[in-house]
């Protein structure tokens, strides 16, 4: 958190607002009720409860549930799976952690405006990584022209920092780290609970320099040195810097990473974590990933994340290499960020589904954004050519089981037709996944291509994914034809965008015979990948939901997120999943309807 860009107009338009409410029959007038919404507790009386909400609807902002008019979480516009507050302006995801089965999403939110500014940490919570809960504003400002921007948060097992006493069981001992942004500074401070629901701050900075652009701490306990580690970007200077300390509260920094990758116009939300390595002689190794997002200066346009696979000595991470790998190829995927104390060495992550050239203008109400899905990484070997092996964080949609609705279409076995036509009944979420197979020594054309393109309720608008076959294939997201109002309007809502699909190696055993295989850089000879007289499968899964798109390649060696806005209420009503010439065929295909996991909200 955030664009500095943004910073002057809103600090005013924050200030302005600072005690206002939006009235629930008119989102946008902040004239009328005072604010309920609650800051550092429940802050509700037992007698207003049934107006604010109990459990999954609490409404986030502590203000009445009462009188929206669609009622809340069953707008047109509204994704059913992915997470979005009830109403308002949210962005990063913050304070990732999983705590004594609970996963907590802590975000930054503006309880007051349907715009940024006026930071907050809101909250939920999940057992599962989809159906979430709405609690009451976590960490909130004290002051006229405060902001608490983005950070994160870590489970104190062994109570470094003293918080905590002997009733509070180790695995809730929530400390979280969070900068507080003033008109002069940028300040990073700490805020605990024994609950993960009311949040006690700790008096004065724990790290300051004399720096407005110094943000986004992300913590955790380094076992290599047994001390905690912070990663803080220094935005406008391209570093990201490392800190240590015994107890969270005294801290030295210990190395720079410093001017690597796309610089763009600043660094933000840096997040160095831990991943497993999927397949492989490394399989089930735990190695580091660096994540930064930049913003703006994506190359195709506002904000985007790069990473880095790399080592970690216990104060500073080393790049395998100088190259920078992107996390998604499409434009809505920003301020990733990964969950601490995940169970089972696992890696879990979200993002916020949206970019900063247009976040404050899309066409929703009355909320603005949403975040991606829960996504589970890990490091898989792959070939961006035939001559290079590389390992590439591998990011796929975690288990949708939990949602899962009626099956719509199912074929297999290679007896799908070429093009098919389902009618996508439901709520509006659906999850579409098909696999095409280019025969050995097939012909290529331009044409050799496989889409879904999914319509809305008036058949003339739609979005479109799909992939296009050749030296390297392609993926794509095409959204022009959907929302003409919104999208032809905004210079920056830019409608095609496109990633290129690795040739994934054939990788079964970490055998002596096979070891070049596993060369990562340039390959010898004899590791080559040849697949002229091989078919070629490709799995292309599209998880759309109302407003939202994502689209998965080979289960997640390529990824793509895309938001649009279908004109008149529309939402998605079918999909034709078509095969451009004979060269491909359709080997399987499968459409689901999700179930929404607002339903608690709907009776």
């Amino acid at each position: 958190m955030k664009s500095s860009l943004f910073a002057a107009a809103l600090g005013a338009l924050a200030a302005a607002c600072a005690s206002a409410a939006p009235s629930p029959a008119d989102p946008f007038d902040f004239r009328q009720a005072a604010l309920v919404y609650p800051r550092m507790n429940d802050g509700v009386a037992q007698g207003q409860a049934s107006l604010v909400g109990n459990g999954q609807c609490r409404n986030s902002n502590g203000s009445s549930l009462s009188g929206y008019q669609p009622a809340l979480y069953t707008e047109s516009v509204r994704p059913q799976i992915h997470f979005s507050p009830t109403v308002n302006f949210m962005n990063d995801p913050n304070g990732l952690v999983y705590s004594n089965g609970t996963w907590h999403l802590f975000y930054q939110y503006n309880p007051t405006q349907n715009v940024a500014g006026n930071q907050h940490w809101g909250h939920a919570v999940s057992t599962d990584l989809y159906h979430w809960k709405n609690l009451p504003i976590a960490i909130a400002p004290e002051k006229e022209g405060e902001g608490i921007f983005s950070g994160n948060a870590v489970i104190d097992f062994e109570n470094t920092t003293g918080f905590f006493n002997g009733s509070t069981p180790k695995d809730q001992r929530i400390v979280a780290m969070y900068t507080l942004n003033t008109d002069t500074s940028q300040t990073q401070h700490l805020a605990y609970s024994s609950d993960g629901i009311h949040f006690t701050k700790y008096p004065g900075a724990v790290i300051s320099r004399n720096q407005t652009q110094f943000r986004d701490p992300k913590a955790f306990w380094d076992e290599k040195s047994s001390r905690w580690i912070v990663a803080l970007a220094l935005s406008q200077e391209f570093g990201i810097v490392f800190y240590s300390s015994p107890n969270m509260k005294d801290w030295t920094e210990v190395s720079r990473f410093q001017s690597y990758g796309i610089l763009g116009y600043q660094y933000e939300c840096p997040d160095l974590f831990q991943v497993p390595v999927e397949g492989g002689p490394d399989d089930g190794k735990m190695m580091y990933v660096l994540a930064i997002s930049i913003n703006p200066g994506a190359l195709i346009g506002g904000s985007f994340v790069q990473y880095w696979v790399g080592d970690w000595d216990g104060s500073k991470f080393t790049p395998r290499d100088n190259a920078v790998r992107t996390m998604d190829f499409s434009k809505d995927f920003y301020a990733f960020s990964s969950w601490n104390n995940s169970p089972g060495k696992k890696a879990y992550a979200i993002a916020w589904a949206n970019n900063w050239q247009y976040s404050q203008q899309v066409p929703t109400s009355p909320f603005r954004s949403i975040q991606s899905l829960p996504r589970e990484l890990t490091l898989k070997y792959y070939r961006p050519t035939p001559q290079f092996g590389d390992l590439i964080l591998n990011n796929r949609p975690v288990n949708l089981s939990a949602i899962h609705g009626k099956t719509l279409y199912k074929s297999e076995n290679g007896n799908s037709a070429r093009n098919q036509t389902v009618n996508l009944s439901g709520q509006g979420a659906f999850d579409i996944t098909a696999t095409f197979k280019l025969p050995a020594n097939a012909n290529i054309t331009y044409n050799t291509i496989a889409s879904f393109e999914i319509f809305a309720g008036d058949g003339k608008q739609s979005v479109k994914t799909g992939i296009q076959m050749g030296e390297p294939a392609v993926a794509y997201i095409d959204r022009r034809g959907a929302g003409q109002s919104f999208a032809a309007q905004n210079p920056f809502f830019t409608d095609k965008t496109s990633g290129i699909i690795r040739y994934a190696a054939n990788y079964t055993t970490a055998s002596s015979e096979n070891a070049d295989q596993y060369v990562l850089g340039p390959l010898p000879p004899s590791a080559y990948l040849d697949s002229t007289d091989q078919a070629q499968y490709i799995k292309l899964q599209a998880v759309v939901d109302r407003s939202v798109i994502e689209v998965f390649v080979n289960d997640g060696e390529l990824a793509g997120t895309s938001v649009f806005y279908f004109d008149n209420d529309q939402i998605p009503s079918k999909v034709t999943v078509s095969v451009g010439d004979n060269k491909l065929q359709l080997v399987d295909l499968e459409v689901r309807a999700l179930n929404s996991i607002w339903s608690k909200c709907k009776e």
